[in-house]
């Protein structure tokens, strides 16, 4: 873990929601106590295009299947209508 602009910090504990708590000095020494709540995490661009690509390659694999399905009211045995 980073300082938080001073010489140290120290993080002892992480409550039930997820908060980081701890202390940091600053550059004169004077203690300060601090909780840390985690932020709402934006995904990458990269994971973006992921799941741009994976929602397309899902869409085709039902498009195929619904190439291959029989036509309903079609005798599929023997062609005829």
């Amino acid at each position: 873990m980073g300082t938080l602009g001073g010489n140290s910090t120290v993080a002892y504990g992480i409550n039930d929601l997820g908060q980081v708590s701890g202390y940091y000095a600053d550059d004169n020494f004077d203690i300060h106590s601090f909780v840390a709540s985690p932020g709402a995490s934006v995904p990458e661009p990269g994971a973006w295009a992921l799941i741009a690509v994976g929602i397309g390659l899902a869409g085709l694999g039902l498009r195929a299947d619904r190439r291959r399905m029989p036509t309903v009211g079609r005798n599929v045995v023997s062609g005829i209508d």
